[in-house]
């Protein structure tokens, strides 16, 4: 395995985002769908040129176009359904998102073909399919995948420097005594945790459930019956635990480093270099707290 690792590009084992259901699944398959129908209209391949009027090719590209859409959410959405460790965020990466396009695209080709077979535009022969489908890949997954490693260079560069600022102000920044005691309640009778502040790395979100790591065992999570949000209103009075994702709430007294890649930021936390995820929407209340503390010390 590592020996056939060797001859692809290092580029395709880099992470990339994946793409989850709803709005950004829609929106994806939406792009793709639109950039088919374009390609189709302006350069007119398969004959398509030679159509008058334009608006009898607008509407057939138009048509293909749709095909493309819900052929691809449908793909996408079964797939996620039928794999879903193979979809897991952390594990995404830029060959398997290219891969992922190559399936989303025969399928769009096989769609296509039957489409165009039940209009009588088409026999049912093989080389006729086969001809579909390296067809539909040329006008379809060659842009997408190309773009893929385009917008894979624009998120790691961006990442990159937003992770290099951060770390800058980070060991700038002046470490707070943390010597409070912190009472974390569940909903379920007498479920609370008790910590302290020094000890408290980060509260996870898991479904019904909140996931809360210590430095004490930071490879096991103490389970409480709540809402991350919940928790965050206990937590509100502590500065230093901040909201860095949807998902996390963490301690940044305890970040010992930041990272970078296509994915995001990461903020790697203890001797365990544990890595938490820092969304765009949370990145600025982030950096605010280091800039503040700085300026306050």
């Amino acid at each position: 395995m590592n020996s056939i690792k060797n001859y692809i590009p290092k580029i395709f084992f880099s992470p990339y985002p994946s793409v989850k259901k709803g709005v950004e699944q829609l929106r994806q398959a939406a792009t793709v769908g639109i950039l088919v129908a374009l390609i189709l209209f302006f350069v007119g391949p398969f004959g398509l040129n030679t159509l008058q009027p334009d608006a009898l090719k607008a509407a057939i590209c138009v048509t293909f176009g749709g095909i493309t859409i819900a052929t691809v959410l449908a793909t996408h959405y079964i797939a996620i359904l039928s794999f879903p460790s193979f979809f897991k965020s952390e594990n995404w990466n830029v060959g398997k998102n290219i891969g992922m396009t190559l399936i989303h695209f025969f399928m769009v080709g096989s769609a296509n073909f039957i489409f165009v077979w039940s209009k009588g535009w088409s026999e049912m022969k093989l080389d006729l399919f086969l001809l579909m489908q390296l067809s539909t890949l040329a006008v379809g997954a060659l842009p997408v995948g190309i773009l893929t490693i385009i917008r894979h260079n624009r998120l790691l560069r961006n990442s990159l420097r937003d992770a290099q600022k951060l770390d800058d102000l980070r060991s700038k920044h002046k470490r707070e005594k943390q010597t409070d005691t912190i009472v974390l309640s569940g909903s379920n009778r007498d479920e609370e945790l008790h910590t302290s502040l020094d000890e408290l790395l980060f509260v996870r979100a898991e479904g019904n459930y909140v996931e809360i790591y210590t430095s004490l065992n930071s490879n096991r999570a103490h389970l409480l019956r709540s809402t991350l949000s919940s928790i965050e209103d206990t937590l509100q009075f502590y500065p230093q635990l901040i909201r860095s994702h949807r998902s996390y709430i963490v301690n940044i007294e305890k970040v010992e480093g930041i990272q970078g890649n296509a994915q995001g930021l990461r903020l790697v936390l203890g001797p365990d270099d544990l890595k938490i995820p820092v969304s765009r929407t949370y990145l600025q209340t982030v950096q605010s707290y280091l800039k503040n503390s700085d300026l306050s010390s």
